[in-house]
């Protein structure tokens, strides 16, 4: 995918904005934090309002129901296959890493990724990453 050129600008600029924003399956989840990244850096609707869901039953009900047997599965779908290692993956790229026992997608910022959280965004380390993807 080609970014726009000021893509650092907006990479911050999005991460700002979501920062304090709560969690909420289908508008500020993760799947839709992610795709807002990359529409952000690319200007690429990788979701195009067609994933509508309310709840964690909704949304893996609506993954089963694309053929994706995971979130991992989803994302390479849409954005190619993942790096070899995190330590590949740079600011702007996605990762899904470990939290609390989820598989979560977030942005790169570094060393760290922005994940939404339940009252704003978190930043795990990137060594979490258990699949990453260039963007």
């Amino acid at each position: 995918m080609t970014r726009v050129d000021d893509w650092p600008r907006q990479l911050v600029d999005y991460v700002e904005a979501c920062r304090l924003r709560p969690f909420a399956w289908g508008s500020h989840d993760c799947l839709q934090f992610g795709a807002g990244a990359v529409l952000a850096l690319t200007g690429r609707d990788l979701l195009g309002g067609r994933y509508v869901y309310h709840d964690a039953e909704q949304a893996a009900a609506l993954l089963r129901d694309e053929g994706f047997e995971s979130l991992e599965a989803a994302v390479t779908h849409h954005v190619g296959a993942p790096l070899k290692h995190y330590r590949q993956a740079g600011r702007g790229d996605l990762a899904l890493v470990e939290l609390g026992g989820l598989q979560v997608l977030g942005v790169v910022l570094g060393v760290l990724v922005a994940c939404p959280g339940p009252d704003g965004l978190v930043f795990p380390p990137l060594s979490q990453a258990v699949a990453c993807w260039k963007i």
